[in-house]
């Protein structure tokens, strides 16, 4: 199917989505922003460890570049959804006042995105992986968008007691079960068949993800045909709870400054964050770069060399 259809003419333009300021995702700012206090519903301006009381002088910044060729190759999309009862404990509010699961809605969410990521590509590969105490592969991959649905909806209501997640052993069942790409040549020059996609969908506001072991995640990471990105779905953060903590975290995962680390805690970013998920991740921006609004306002230099 020719990639001009529906939501974008190639993976690279996600959907636009005319924002209110207030709305705009937490890692439009990189993960590495330094800003000093958090407030209201979002992570926002959460502190980085690196955050220095006075900045004389930013540093030139060194724009993250995929070390193969900028092409529209299928993608294999693993989407590892957290089952924990936290999520399914959250909820966001309607705009007339209903109470919402967030686990119900992301789960809609997803199976949209789906529904979408097939129009443009129908080659793209779909697989499922549920997060309680450590992972299981539950479905592998496959291009058919109402196979994976089906068994995503066994799912729609089940959830379990969980406390931290050890994130090793998500990527400990990625790397046994899935198969990177092997390219024969210049890794700069030759395309690859595919590339692999992870996709975590946290959903605890009170316990943080931890590695047992990183130097999995390190190795897989090792590969320019693997990215991982994250969405992060929580209540509000307050003194209650740890969701500052825990995004701080999974803001760490991104060693190659290629992933989209997005956080929501109420359906308007839910559903803005997953489709901006939609952008291939060979063809899009960094994440601090991207930009989702209308504008008669020329480019500049810098946009026009981005293309």
């Amino acid at each position: 199917m020719a990639d001009t259809e529906q939501v974008s003419q190639t993976d690279a333009e996600s959907e636009t989505v005319q924002q209110d300021p207030e709305l705009v995702s937490a890692t439009d700012k990189p993960p590495h922003d330094q800003t000093n206090q958090v407030s209201g519903d979002n992570l926002d301006n959460i502190p980085h460890k690196d955050t220095e009381d006075t900045v004389t002088q930013e540093p030139p910044v060194n724009r993250p570049e995929p070390q193969c060729p900028r092409v529209n190759c299928p993608e294999k999309i693993l989407f590892c959804f957290d089952f924990s009862s936290e999520m399914s404990e959250t909820f966001f509010r309607s705009r007339v006042g209903d109470k919402l699961s967030a686990q119900t809605e992301t789960l809609k969410a997803l199976r949209m995105y789906v529904m979408n990521k097939n129009r443009i590509n129908q080659n793209h590969q779909f697989g499922l992986a549920v997060l309680h105490d450590s992972a299981v592969l539950i479905k592998g991959f496959t291009s058919k968008p109402k196979e994976f649905l089906t068994v995503l909806e066994e799912f729609d209501d089940q959830s379990q007691e969980s406390k931290g997640f050890d994130l090793t052993t998500l990527f400990e069942m990625i790397k046994s079960e899935v198969a990177l790409p092997v390219v024969e040549g210049d890794v700069r020059l030759v395309p690859p068949p595919f590339i692999i996609r992870v996709v975590i969908i946290y959903g605890r506001s009170h316990h943080e993800p931890y590695f047992s072991n990183p130097e999995v995640h390190l190795e897989l990471e090792a590969s320019p045909y693997f990215f991982v990105d994250v969405l992060y779905v929580h209540e509000p953060p307050s003194e209650e709870n740890k969701c500052e903590e825990i995004f701080s975290r999974l803001c760490d995962l991104d060693h190659k400054g290629m992933s989209y680390i997005l956080e929501a805690s109420n359906l308007t970013r839910l559903f803005d964050s997953m489709a901006k998920l939609l952008a291939h991740p060979l063809q899009r921006p960094v994440q601090r770069e991207a930009d989702y609004h209308i504008s008669s306002t020329p480019p500049t230099e810098a946009q026009v060399a981005l293309g």
